[in-house]
């Protein structure tokens, strides 16, 4: 979700990727590098929320962004 800085959502979209790795031991750990495009938005001070979601179990885990666009 891209949110304005005091937290109105602005835009969003839910379940827009799947990321499956398969292994034979059991995964610690998980890197993604996740690249966003703002084309159109006005200056301002922003919040770009991402949330996985665990497909093993029903485990999630979101994390906050702030970002700025320049004038």
């Amino acid at each position: 979700m891209v949110k304005s800085a005091d937290g109105k959502i602005l835009a969003g979209q839910e379940n827009f990727a799947k990321f499956v790795k398969t292994s034979r031991a059991k995964i610690q750990e998980f890197m993604l590098t996740l690249t966003l495009s703002v084309d159109g938005a006005p200056p301002g001070k922003y919040v770009l929320e991402y949330k996985l979601h665990d497909i093993g179990s029903d485990k999630t885990s979101t994390f906050e962004q702030p970002f700025i666009i320049a004038g």
